[in-house]
């Protein structure tokens, strides 16, 4: 039933997008809970994500997980297919390759782009687009040094540069923040570090391009109404597409414990927002349909239905929710 039922979502999807006019894309971001292969990797800690570790870990188990992520990407726009999709919390090549390869997501034409990280647990961020509205030109990862903060070393942002319908340049920016985990003033630091190297790093695409249209999403570990993030990212030259969340309490894009909290977020620089040129984007929302979610009967309501409840296989997608945007395309201009 559940083969059928990505079957049928998938020739919907195909249907949609040979049908529909060129004038939007949408832009997602999924931070996709510990997608681990089956394999040991002696440079990477690694070890729970085995056949043999307490999680059990396992081929069909994977599997799964990667037909639900494709659900999730088809299922996301509500009748058009995401066209650029950043994700973090990945391991490796090998796992990019098999969600665009040998999932049912190979129906869909996409390639991915993904880091390669000293974080030791191996966890990384990615790219997949559809090549026929994202023509990649470029990529690169940004290596940060958290060393002055005290940190371990952390995930490099992607940078990845391609062209549109309109024949624009849109940079993209795919980063995941250091943890919040435990709440030490190193892992903080560390975050301040990065978020201020991808501001730089930003700033120096804007500075390089007569008519930059730069997007930035990710796992910021941040929550929608933290200060620094609306100083940073939500003034001056940048927009926060998910600032609508920050003083939300019914729904975000993670839960922790009874409060609802938005990590996760798309932002662009002003002239997108603004659709100075041909290309604008809107307010960004959270994916937070039925099926991703689960009953919270410790702190009542709703929450994501994750991979994993402590070591206890619970077969749901991720922790967090997707988030996601419309690139609009002004074809005529």
């Amino acid at each position: 039933m559940h083969r059928l039922l990505i079957a049928a979502l998938l020739a919907i999807a195909a249907a949609t997008r040979c049908n529909a006019a060129c004038d939007s894309l949408l832009v997602m971001f999924y931070n996709v809970e510990n997608l681990f292969d089956c394999q040991d990797d002696s440079l990477k800690d690694d070890d729970e994500f085995l056949p043999t570790a307490i999680r059990h870990w396992h081929a069909g188990r994977f599997k799964r997980k990667m037909a639900d992520i494709s659900r999730v990407i088809v299922n996301s726009g509500r009748g058009a297919i995401p066209a650029i999709v950043g994700m973090c919390e990945v391991e490796n090549e090998g796992v990019m390759r098999y969600l665009t390869r040998y999932s049912p997501l190979k129906q869909l034409g996409y390639r991915h782009v993904i880091t390669d990280s000293p974080d030791k647990r191996g966890i990384d961020v990615a790219l997949i687009y559809q090549r026929e509205k994202f023509k990649l030109l470029a990529s690169c990862p940004v290596r940060v040094d958290v060393a002055p903060a005290g940190a371990e070393p952390t995930r490099d942002l992607l940078h990845c540069c391609g062209l549109v319908a309109t024949g624009d340049t849109l940079d993209v920016i795919v980063c995941h923040l250091p943890s919040r985990r435990g709440g030490s003033l190193a892992a903080s630091r560390a975050r301040r570090i990065v978020a201020d190297r991808l501001l730089a790093y930003a700033d120096s695409l804007a500075a390089a391009r007569a008519s930059a249209n730069i997007v930035i999403m990710g796992d910021l570990n941040t929550p929608a109404g933290d200060e620094w993030l609306g100083k940073s990212f939500d003034s001056g030259d940048y927009v926060l597409l998910t600032a609508a969340y920050a003083d939300s309490t019914e729904v975000g894009s993670y839960k922790y414990r009874a409060a609802w909290q938005t990590y996760d977020h798309i932002i662009a620089n002003r002239r997108l927002r603004d659709g100075r040129g041909r290309l604008s984007v809107t307010h960004a929302r959270v994916v937070a349909d039925g099926y991703l979610l689960t009953d919270d009967p410790k702190y009542l309501g709703r929450k994501p239905r994750r991979t994993y409840v402590g070591m206890r296989y619970a077969g749901g997608v991720s922790d967090h929710l997707p988030v996601i945007t419309t690139l609009r395309m002004r074809l005529d201009y």
